[in-house]
Parts: structure tokens; C-alpha cells; sequence
């Protein structure tokens, strides 16, 4: 009987060494062995319905993106009721914009272009008063009032009657020497820029004046002379209107538009307040001047959408194949996403729109990294904060990146543990940080002016997502049978029902048990495995000892054995029998596979 007992405890041995090894193989997450996997086309068929269905209820939650209420507002006239703003947008102020832009257009100089023949006019000018002079010296018989009024009459420019008796009066040898000095002052000061419609031309002939007062001749010549040269000079550079005004206009569109920033909620125009242009800007900003719908807009929303589901399964399939071929997983990430597209929307609008969607897309991806790995809830953070920026008042870019970085911050932070409530307050206070960090930077980063109460919700939010996160894996994990870090915590727990019945019932076998786990533990940390899951394991791998606890050597303290009274082959069979009664238990208390 000694040697039958002593045989059965080696097979016991054995058979407990077996169940440790399988314990000490397995990992969390997917099953080991997967759904039925049934008919190939009926699992597509049930994926696509999924897929469809994710994809109708995300389009169905950003339909107010391509159907905005329309603002009835007429330029001067009176708003006919108060319009709020349903959601924080960027507009731009034309009445601002056009100060600037006419204050760039003053600021242009005329522009001119050159008259090439400027200069031989002027000095043609001057052959012709003094070819008109040397005809009237020419004319016999009459007065020197006749000859001066005949001048006058022939003449396209005026001078003075006094400085035309002098000339006609003159030696014709003075004449020539006239002619040639106001032809060289002409010459001479051509040369200037001389523009049209400028002081200019006055400047110039008071030169000429001033330099003909210095010439070496008698008064009156001198005063002739810088008359005629005076009277000669014209513009050299003409006002291009048509160059101007394109310079002009360059330069006010090079302004760029002023752009004003209206939070969601603040009053665009009160009930009975003119509506001006910067009214209108801002309407037009949030839609609410055009309620039509964009069929192409809404077309393109459509196929995003489901490029951006048909792109996440393909990433499971391809990244993380164990996952994607369980169809839980992909309940739960469709669940999980349209939660969070429906608080987006729920939230759509208001002063802490920021907030919610980043604290219910942290909570999300803590809630996918506990019931799957970083990985796809980084991966899933990505889809999330491309809803966000869907739903965001102008696609709003910054909360895209802060969504995503605040989501990859969360769950590398999260760890393992084990105790809950250190993953559930560390996770909850990464999040918390992480949500009002990242949205802090992007204000800064996009200038925006940064709302310290807007700060604070945001840390709240993030820390009570986090903390729905993990409720949402306590509610989920134990029916769709997902192996969870929590799940094992809470079945490590002493407390547990099963393993209280073992310290009482089987006193031996937990303290072995216990035992066991510890050596597991470490064997699986120094090897890098799961050290909570072969711990929990090697704790329950002897739970079929309770139907017959006496029967097993650590569990007889008065010294009786009750397998001297039976035959060996008995006592064989009832050893050999707790692990099958073991995964019996197991089943019966739905124990993660």
C-alpha cells in the first residue's frame, strides 16, 4: 500500500508539474484557443455587418458637421433673435482686415513711368520762342506793342509783355546768345526727375529762375532768359494710374486676413443688435450662414470614415492577428468608439468641448490597453483623435495632436501592477496630466489664449476617464471572458470565495500553493513572462484537491491515510483525478481561459 501511495504521489507530482508548465506558457489577452471560427464567409459576413454598422453610427454623429442651423442675419438690419456660438471657431474679420489692407495701399508711392521725349519738347520750346522773337524783329513798320501782342498771339507758352519788348528789342547776335544759354539751363535741369502731378515742375522752374538771377548779362536778360527756360520745362515723369493701382493692390493682398477667435457659447449677436460685417464673418466661420447640405462633403465624410474603419481592422490583421481573429475584440474597440463619438457630439459645442473629448478619448484607450496590449490602444488613440478633429469646430488640428499625444502618454505610463487601486490612481493621474499638458502646449503652440478653468476641466476629465476606462474593463471583461491584469488582481484577492474554501478546506494545499506561485512569479519575471498570470495561475492549478483534500499528503495532519485502505489502482485514479476536477472547477466558476 506504501509503494501504491508513493507511485500515486509521483503521477500527483507530475500531473501538478504539467499544470504549472501550461500556466507558466500562457500570457493574458487573446485566447489561446479562439471563437469558433465556423463558416469563413459567415465570420466576414458578421465582421461587415459590424464594420457597417460602426460606420453608419460614427456618419450619423457628425451629420451636424454638414447640417449647421441657419442664422437668419441681413447686413443693417436687426438680428431677430440672440445667437450663440454652438462651438469655438477661428473667423475672419473683414472690417479689420480691409483698415490694414487700405492702410498698405496708402502706403504705396505713386508709380511713373519716363517720357522719352520730355526733354526734346523742352527744348524745342525754346527754338520756338526765339525763331517767334526773330520773325517779329523781321516786321517792318510796326510798333514794338505790335510786335509784342503779334508774339504773344504765336506763342504756346506765356510770358511776361515786359520780358517780350526787351527780346524783340535785342541785337540779333544778343538773341542767339540768348537762345543758347536758355537752352543749355533747359538741357541742364531736364536732366532732374521731374514728376507730374508733384511739386516738381515748381520746384525746378524756381531753379531755373535762381540759376538764370547768377548769369553775367543785364537784369532784364537774366530775367528773360529763366523765364523762357521756366516756361519750357515740363514733366519727364508721367503718373502711371494703371501701375499704381496694381502696386496698390498687391500691397493689400499681401495682407493677411485678420483672424478673430469666438469660444463656444459666446454671444455672435444679440436679439435686435444690428448685424454688421463682423457678425456676418463670424456666422459664415460657423456655418450658420449656408444650412444647406455639401453632398460632397458629405460623400467624402462617408468613405473617410470607413477607410478609417476598414483601416483598423486591417491594422489588427496585420499587427495583431490573435486579436483580430477573436470577433470580441472587435465588439468591444466598435462599442468603445462610438461611446466616445456620441460624447463628442453630446458635448458638440459647449465651453468644455476640449475637455470631454479628451478625457473620454484617454478613458477609451485605457480601457482597450488593459483588456488588449499598448500596442492597439495606441493605434486605436490615433483613430480616436481623428474623430475628435471630425468633430471639432473647424477641424481643429490642435486638439488632434493634443488627443494623440495625450492618448500615447496615457497608456505607456499605465504599467503593470499588483494592486488595483495603483494601476486605477496611476493611470487616472497620468491621464489627468497628460490632457491638460498637451492641450496647454497646443494653445501655446497655435497662440491661442490659454483658459486656466478650461486647464482644469480638462485635468478632471481626464481623471474620471481614466477611471471609467477601468470601469469599463470591470463590466466587460468577466462575460466576454477576456483575460485582464484587474481580472487576475481580483482573483489573486485571499478573499476570493473558491480560494477561501481552500485555506479552510485544504489548508495544506494553499500554503503549497502559495508557495508554488511565489517560485513562479519569479521564474516568470527573470524570464520576462507575465508574472501576475503565472502567479494567479500557479495559485488555482490545485483547486480540484478540494473534493478529496484528505486524500493528499499535505492536507493530513492526524497522521491517517486514507489510501492505505484502498487498493492501488484507486488511489491512483483519485489522485490523477483533481486536475481533471480542477478544470471542472474552473469551468463551473469561469476562471479566464
Amino acid at each position: 500500500m506504501l509503494t501504491s501511495a508513493r507511485g500515486a504521489r509521483g503521477r500527483k507530482i507530475a500531473v501538478r508539474s504539467g499544470v504549472m508548465g501550461a500556466a507558466n506558457n500562457s500570457a493574458p489577452g487573446p485566447d489561446s484557443k479562439t471563437q469558433s471560427a465556423g463558416v469563413p464567409i459567415i465570420r466576414a459576413g458578421r465582421r461587415g455587418i459590424l464594420a457597417a454598422l460602426t460606420v453608419g453610427v460614427l456618419y450619423l454623429t457628425l451629420w451636424a458637421r454638414l447640417l449647421p442651423e441657419a442664422a437668419p442675419l441681413v447686413l443693417g438690419q436687426p438680428s431677430p433673435r440672440t445667437i450663440f456660438a454652438p462651438r469655438s471657431v477661428f473667423f475672419n474679420d473683414s472690417v479689420k482686415t480691409e483698415e490694414l489692407r487700405e492702410q498698405a495701399r496708402r502706403g504705396v508711392a505713386d508709380k511713373y513711368g519716363v517720357d522719352p521725349s520730355a526733354t526734346g519738347v523742352a527744348a524745342g520750346v525754346v527754338r520756338d520762342i526765339f525763331a517767334v522773337l526773330r520773325q517779329a524783329q523781321r516786321m517792318e513798320g510796326a510798333s514794338a506793342d505790335e510786335r509784342v501782342e503779334w508774339v504773344q498771339r504765336r506763342l504756346d507758352v506765356r510770358l511776361p509783355p515786359e520780358t517780350l519788348s526787351v527780346l524783340v528789342e535785342a541785337q540779333p547776335g544778343t538773341l542767339t546768345r540768348l537762345e543758347a544759354t536758355a537752352a543749355h539751363l533747359v538741357e541742364t535741369l531736364m536732366r532732374r526727375q521731374i514728376r507730374d502731378n508733384t511739386d516738381d515742375l515748381a520746384d525746378v522752374r524756381r531753379e531755373a529762375l535762381e540759376r538764370a538771377a547768377r548769369l553775367d548779362m543785364s537784369p532784364d536778360y537774366r530775367q528773360a532768359v529763366g523765364q523762357i527756360a521756366a516756361a519750357a520745362l515740363r514733366p519727364n515723369l508721367l503718373f502711371d494710374a494703371a501701375a499704381t493701382q496694381a502696386a496698390r493692390e498687391a500691397a493689400a493682398a499681401a495682407v493677411k486676413p485678420v483672424r478673430g477667435y469666438i469660444r463656444a457659447g459666446e454671444v455672435v449677436v444679440y436679439e435686435g443688435q444690428t448685424v454688421g460685417q463682423r457678425h456676418l464673418d463670424i456666422a459664415q466661420a460657423l456655418g450658420l450662414t449656408q444650412p444647406r447640405v455639401d453632398y460632397s462633403q458629405a460623400v467624402a465624410l462617408l468613405v473617410l470614415l470607413a477607410l478609417l474603419v476598414v483601416g483598423w481592422g486591417v491594422f489588427l490583421m496585420q499587427f495583431a492577428p490573435s486579436y483580430y481573429a477573436q470577433d470580441k475584440y472587435l465588439f468591444v474597440a466598435a462599442a468603445l468608439a462610438i461611446v466616445a463619438a456620441v460624447v463628442f457630439r453630446a458635448a458638440q459645442g459647449a465651453a468644455w468641448f476640449e475637455a470631454a473629448a479628451l478625457g473620454t478619448a484617454t478613458g477609451t484607450a485605457v480601457a482597450i490597453c488593459i483588456l488588449t496590449v499598448p500596442l492597439i490602444a495606441v493605434a486605436f488613440g490615433g483613430v480616436l483623435s481623428i474623430i475628435v478633429g471630425l468633430m471639432a469646430a473647424g477641424s481643429d488640428a490642435r486638439l488632434v495632436v493634443a488627443t494623440l499625444l495625450a492618448t500615447v502618454a496615457t497608456v505607456g505610463a499605465m504599467g503593470r501592477g499588483f494592486q488595483r487601486t495603483s494601476i486605477i490612481a496611476r493611470t487616472a493621474v497620468v491621464a489627468a496630466i497628460a490632457d491638460a499638458l498637451f492641450l496647454l502646449l497646443g494653445n501655446q503652440v497655435y497662440g491661442l489664449l490659454t483658459s486656466w478653468p478650461l486647464i482644469g476641466q480638462t485635468a478632471a476629465a481626464g481623471f474620471m476617464g481614466a477611471i471609467a476606462g477601468v470601469g469599463v474593463v470591470l463590466v466587460v471583461q468577466r462575460p466576454l471572458g477576456i483575460t485582464t491584469d484587474i481580472w487576475l488582481l481580483e482573483l489573486g484577492n485571499p478573499n476570493e470565495p473558491i480560494l477561501r474554501r481552500l485555506l479552510t478546506e485544504a489548508p495544506g494545499t494553499y500554503q503549497a500553493s502559495l508557495m508554488v506561485a511565489t517560485l513562479a512569479e519569479a521564474a516568470a519575471e527573470a524570464i520576462g513572462a507575465n508574472a501576475l498570470l503565472a502567479r494567479v495561475a500557479a495559485i488555482y492549478h490545485d483547486i480540484g484537491k478540494l473534493r478529496r483534500p484528505g486524500f493528499f499528503i499535505e492536507n493530513q495532519f492526524r497522521g491517517e491515510n486514507p489510501h492505505e485502505k484502498l487498493s492501488p489502482q484507486v488511489s491512483a485514479m483519485i489522485l490523477a483525478a483533481h486536475a481533471r476536477e480542477g478544470v471542472e472547477m474552473a469551468h463551473q466558476l469561469k476562471l479566464p481561459p
